[in-house]
């Protein structure tokens, strides 16, 4: 893993604009890693490349999140800063080994879901319990009755709900929550973190400013975006100041 460079951080936002958070995720995930392809990386776990993205991000911008969330009943917009030492897993705990549950006579393992099983289940038009029920059978690696194996559409809706429960404290990574409470009502909450969005309205809003730079540069000296792109940040700010002074 290695930060994004200016020219990366516009290259990634570029291609990935007009896609869908998942393919956003891998897309920030490859340009950090140039070596694995996005078949590799979307046969992560949810949580291990949730945890890859924060590394990311912390190379690339910092530490720091600032965050802001509003309040579901006041309307109040709370901003806070988080450090990424505060949600990030350390490798050794997440979860690898199949996730074993037994429930009505039946037992079953299973493996945790990655991007890849989420993007085939996104392209059907399925209900939300549907769509629950296609991702559990992706990621059952056997179901069990009475010691005989059977196919997962045998297992009642008592496994779904308890494989789901499983997986998602076993893959803490990928449901990372606050806790908030609005100073102005004092009603409190849990607030979800969702990397993928907040890592890349950061890359977008950087990537926009960079080319706004080229813009402005170019049009007053003639230089090339690969030029302008390849000054330091300082460099770029000196020439923008003597454009508008």
């Amino acid at each position: 893993m290695r930060p994004l460079s200016v020219q990366e951080m516009i290259s990634v936002w570029e291609r990935g604009e007009w896609h869908s958070p998942l393919d956003r995720a891998l897309l920030l995930l490859q340009a950090g890693q140039p070596a694995s392809s996005l078949q590799e990386l979307a046969r992560l776990t949810v949580g291990e490349r949730d945890r890859r993205l924060i590394e990311l991000r912390e190379q690339t911008i910092g530490r720091r999140l600032s965050c802001s969330v509003e309040c579901p009943w006041c309307g109040e917009v709370l901003e806070f800063e988080v450090d990424t030492s505060q949600i990030l897993q350390a490798p050794a705990t997440l979860h690898t080994e199949p996730i074993h549950v037994s429930a009505d006579g039946f037992s079953a393992a299973c493996r945790l879901p990655t991007s890849e099983d989420l993007m085939e289940v996104l392209r059907s038009s399925a209900s939300p319990g549907e769509s629950r029920r296609r991702l559990l059978a992706r990621c059952v690696l056997e179901l069990q009755k009475d010691g005989q194996v059977v196919e997962f559409d045998r297992a009642p809706e008592t496994i779904d709900s308890t494989l789901c429960n499983l997986i998602g404290s076993s893959d803490a990574q990928a449901d990372i929550q606050f806790s908030v409470q609005c100073l102005s009502c004092g009603k409190s909450w849990q607030a979800t973190f969702d990397v993928t969005s907040f890592f890349w309205k950061e890359i977008a809003v950087r990537a926009r400013r960079a080319l706004s730079e080229v813009h402005v540069l170019a049009g007053s000296y003639g230089w090339k975006e690969s030029d302008i792109l390849g000054m330091s940040p300082a460099r770029r700010e000196f020439y923008l100041d003597m454009v508008s002074a």
